[in-house]
């Protein structure tokens, strides 16, 4: 679930599924950077069902999702209450696809991992 609510999901022709992963500069906004864009790609194309991996090249998905012309396009169910951001439904409204909001856990595994990070340099005094 914390996949699909931090990289934008679509799907390619009903047959492939295409992921584009978030820039640095976007997961700068949220937390310190763990894993560099090509790190975070190598992830996500490690996931079976993951058919395709692109940078995402702006802080929004509007550029992939006329790139892709995804049939649906997933996002977490923390967007549903705050909105999609215009320049993405307006690209969606342009490729005519479906928006579908997967619920999501309230702690994501970026927040995990950086929870663990600061407890273990807590725990050898390093911090």
């Amino acid at each position: 679930a914390d996949l699909a609510r931090r990289y934008a999901i679509g799907c390619l022709n009903d047959l492939a599924v295409v992921v584009a992963v978030a820039p640095d500069s976007y997961v700068l906004t949220k937390h310190p950077l763990l894993q560099i864009l090509e790190h975070r790609m190598e992830v996500v194309s490690a996931i079976r069902w993951v058919h395709y991996v692109i940078p995402q090249s702006e802080d929004t998905a509007a550029t992939a999702i006329r790139a892709v012309r995804p049939l649906v396009f997933l996002k977490g169910s923390d967007w549903e209450a705050r909105g999609l951001p215009r320049v993405e439904l307006d690209a969606l409204a342009e490729v005519s696809a479906a928006v579908e909001y997967v619920p999501v856990q309230p702690v994501s595994s970026s927040e995990l991992l950086i929870d663990y990070f600061w407890r273990t340099a807590d725990s050898m005094g390093r911090h």
